[in-house]
């Protein structure tokens, strides 16, 4: 039908022709298809996947983390440092009272 001309067709049979050769019409085009629902399924399946794989490392591969992290040794560091007298004029000891044993 389509050697034959357009103008012996009739409004049905160029539409059908026009449907055969182009998927969708100008409106059609600019309708929503729902595929953002599968890319952010996916996404959300990628993220729980590495949010369980980086609490399986945590929780049963890494060693637990060393002893000088502790609050007392690190209080025991600072206390160390001030008995020294470490960086008096600007650092951490030039906060401490030496004679009352207190911060100032």
């Amino acid at each position: 039908r389509r050697v034959h001309g357009w103008k012996k067709l009739n409004h049905d049979e160029i539409r059908a022709i026009y449907r055969e050769s182009f998927a969708y019409n100008f409106t059609e085009f600019g309708q929503p298809t729902g595929m953002w629902k599968g890319v952010l399924g996916v996404v959300l399946a990628c993220s729980s996947v590495a949010v369980f794989y980086y609490t399986a490392l945590k929780y049963f591969l890494l060693p637990p983390p060393p002893f000088t992290v502790n609050d007392d040794w690190r209080d025991a560091a600072l206390y160390k440092q001030i008995k020294m007298k470490h960086n008096v004029v600007t650092g951490l000891s030039s906060k401490w009272d030496y004679e009352n044993e207190r911060w100032k």
